[in-house]
């Protein structure tokens, strides 16, 4: 069969592309019972903030700690869990500690309740810090068992049994040592408070108590329980479920959380912290808890204080973003704030900690926005961090434009603006920067931008809905392609296109067009637009809005660009003055009009082609003064194939030899004096012979041992045909004995031609 293949002139009316939607109908979206009157800063005093934003964001402080702790504490071999731990799911954690604040020591035990994935499980790794002492380990709170500390980070313990998959078991570890010698748990002095606090993420969990230190296996729940100065409150996760004294000088608390929650997560604070409380009607008559504990010196009354914003900000954060992402996915429980002393925020579940001197409205809206992402559905590794900070980074601009307007929102948007950066996947977590500011923070916040403005408000909420609340993802964790299909399942289509250019590759597209007009006998006005996408980097395909403004008049209309240069044609009633692409600055790009409209190769994707078939491709050229004439620039046509022309067509035409990725270039010169010319770059792909239907076992031809093949496939468990197409001979979209008989009616009958019926 000879295939032949031309490209149209892209005719664009109206509307170019139109990005069609599932319903919305079930989406399960939240609408705030009352709407808070926040006084909208000046612009001066916003920008301000933006401004304070980029010099002292909590990104650059974890990434500071990150690259020092990384350095010193020798993550390269602890940033994946070993095979063991892929064998056990933790069930629960229950961490029971005495605090020691004038030796800064602790001791205690945690235990970990955990169900096998495999059978003869005979050992359990889990994360353990270096600093740690053990002195005992006991199986099922009955058994001594055998145990070793391995290299800097890892506990094994030996099961005097091994069990099956399915089987329960509890480990627990007996510790004590200094963990401020590290600072993940740390004591400090603030004023005359001597405190107690935990900053862990994204290794650090391991630093305070033996688990399994990350992020893809979240426990059901986990018991926070420690003996401290009775002089002093302990906050963690979850709820407060008792505190007693216990007539020493010390008290113990429990903490509950009964979430699913990740261990970089979980967290204490200890001092003799201050209270105060506050109540969120989230619906007529149904009130949820909010647990504000601050340093004493450091009240609300004092805007010098993060627990000024705390009170004022706390409750509008919740109303907003629970509007963008659905309800606050722990309305059993509670939220609030603790002081704790690293000089940033962190989200911790149910209570985020920020330092006393943190005082930002932002910070509060993008801690609160990681309850959703991070919290209810955490990253599954840190390579796709941003689907954590770029989340709640964009938040950040969500919650403005919920209580401030798209003025403020589109400005915050702009100071988060990073062109020409890397990627926001994570390549190496022991060389490159998780919590790199350019990248996994700010880019991130984009491609969530740009994802809302593809899908639209309500799109992106029942995105959003559809992400946090999938059965496999909520209160468990995610990757990236979780979030492209949950944004998928609203758009209507696949998407791949935008998250391959947007999360795995750096840089961004940077925009060059021109356009001429041309009056048609209708007395309308041939709109002809050329893209052309110059980074050094690989295309990004994207709906580009384009403006067209005529006199006191403008239309928009939206064309699709998925090649690095491409030309689209639509009619105006009028002819246009000027005409903007991304006017609404919608895409993270740069963007130049380039006024003379020069000689363009209207480009394309080469379709493939394959070993022994005709191939017949053609290419048009438009602008400057044709006639034209094509040459091949560089590379390399496929073997077989030869660059013809036809009139001012480029033809590219032949019987392709050999299989592989041809990448070659070509070149269009018009008549103009002087001359203008383009170069563009093509690849085509020469596959095998297309295969035969029939033909199982590759050898382009049916005969007996096809049948024989087909046979012991269907009734004998045989291996699957590499195109499960070719077997079915009669076209009934299945393969059983009927399409058996066919082949044998055909071989040794003369029966039809498999596939005779039907496109193959």
């Amino acid at each position: 069969m000879k295939s032949r293949y031309r490209i149209p002139r892209i005719i664009i009316a109206s509307m170019a592309i139109m990005l069609l939607f599932t319903s919305l109908s079930n989406a399960d979206l939240y609408e705030p019972y009352e709407k808070s009157k926040l006084p909208a800063p000046s612009m001066e005093e916003f920008q301000q903030m933006a401004e304070n934003r980029l010099e002292t964001h909590a990104c650059m402080t974890k990434a500071e700690k990150w690259l020092q702790n990384e350095k010193y504490m020798r993550y390269q071999s602890y940033t994946e869990p070993t095979p063991n731990m892929y064998d056990y799911d933790v069930a629960h954690y229950e961490i029971n500690i005495g605090i020691d604040f004038a030796n800064e020591f602790i001791s205690g035990y945690s235990k970990t309740t955990l169900t096998s994935l495999v059978d003869d499980l005979g050992f359990i790794d889990l994360n353990l810090g270096y600093i740690f002492n053990v002195s005992q380990v006991m199986l099922n709170d009955s058994i001594n068992i055998n145990y070793s500390q391995t290299d800097w980070f890892l506990l094994q313990s030996y099961l005097p049994e091994a069990i099956d998959s399915g089987e329960q078991i509890s480990l627990t570890v007996y510790y004590s040592g200094y963990p401020n010698q590290v600072g993940y748990m740390s004591f400090y002095y603030w004023g005359s408070s001597h405190v107690c606090f935990t900053s862990v993420e994204p290794f650090g969990s391991r630093f305070w108590w033996p688990c399994k230190d990350f992020p893809y296996d979240k426990p059901d729940s986990v018991d926070v329980i420690v003996t401290h100065p009775s002089e002093f409150t302990l906050v963690s996760n979850g709820m407060l479920q008792s505190r007693e004294d216990n007539g020493d000088g010390t008290a113990t608390t429990h903490w509950h959380e009964g979430y699913p929650i990740a261990t970089y997560l979980v967290t204490l604070g200890c001092t003799n912290y201050e209270r105060f409380d506050q109540s969120w009607e989230y619906e007529p008559g149904e009130f949820m808890p909010i647990e504000q504990y601050y340093y004493p010196g450091a009240p609300p009354s004092s805007m010098q204080y993060s627990s000024y914003y705390f009170k004022n900000y706390t409750i509008p954060s919740l109303e907003a973003l629970s509007y963008w992402h659905t309800l606050y996915p722990f309305i059993e429980e509670r939220y609030g704030h603790n002081h704790y002393g690293w000089g940033g925020a962190m989200e911790h579940q149910t209570m985020t900690s920020i330092s006393p001197g943190f005082n930002t409205e932002y910070v509060i809206a993008h801690e609160a926005a990681h309850q959703w992402g991070g919290d209810l559905v955490t990253c599954r590794n840190f390579h796709h961090m941003w689907l954590n900070e770029g989340f709640a980074s964009y938040s950040e601009s969500l919650y403005f434009r919920y209580h401030y307007g798209d003025e403020l929102a589109d400005t915050w948007l702009n100071y988060q603006k990073r062109l020409d950066v890397g990627t926001p996947y994570v390549e190496d977590l022991e060389n490159d920067n998780v919590f790199d500011g350019a990248t996994v923070y700010d880019k991130g916040a984009w491609v969530f931008y740009m994802l809302h403005m593809i899908l639209g408000d309500e799109g992106f909420r029942t995105a959003m809905d559809t992400y946090f609340h999938d059965p496999d993802l909520e209160y468990g964790s995610a990757l990236t392609e979780d979030l492209e299909e949950a944004c998928e399942t609203v758009y209507g289509d696949e998407m791949d296109w935008f998250f391959d250019a947007w999360v795995y590759q750096p840089g961004n597209p940077v925009y060059q067009y021109s356009y001429q007009t041309d009056q048609t006998r209708a007395g309308n006005y041939q709109v002809t637009l050329a893209i052309d996408q110059i980074q050094e980097y690989d295309k990004f395909t994207m709906p580009i809005e384009v403006q067209a403004f005529m006199g006191a008049e403008d239309t928009t209309v939206t064309v699709f660009n998925n090649l690095l240069s491409q030309i689209f044609q639509f009619e105006l009633d009028s002819e246009p003055d000027s005409i903007l692409i991304d006017p609404d600055n919608k895409i993270l790009c740069d963007k130049a009009f380039e006024p003379e409209f020069t000689v363009h190769i209207i480009g394309q994707e080469m379709p493939p082609a394959y070993v022994g078939t005709a191939y017949f491709v053609e290419l048009d050229a438009i602008g400057g003064a044709p006639p034209y004439a094509w040459s091949k620039a560089s590379g390399q046509l496929p073997y077989g194939l030869a660059l013809n022309t036809a009139g001012d067509k480029a033809v590219i035409e032949g019987t392709p030899n050999f299989a592989s990725d041809f990448t070659f270039s070509l070149e269009v010169t018009d008549n103009s004096d002087p001359v203008q010319s383009m170069i563009m770059g093509f690849t085509i792909t020469v596959n095998p012979s297309l295969p035969v239907c029939g033909d199982l076992t590759g050898d382009q031809a049916v005969n007996v041992t096809d049948a024989v093949y087909l046979i012991n496939y269907i009734y004998l468990d045989g291996e699957a045909p590499e195109n499960i197409d070719a077997a079915d001979v009669n076209c009934d979209d299945k393969v059983n004995l009927v399409d058996v008989i066919y082949v044998i009616n055909y071989v040794f009958r003369g029966g039809a031609v498999p596939c005779a019926d039907c496109p193959f």
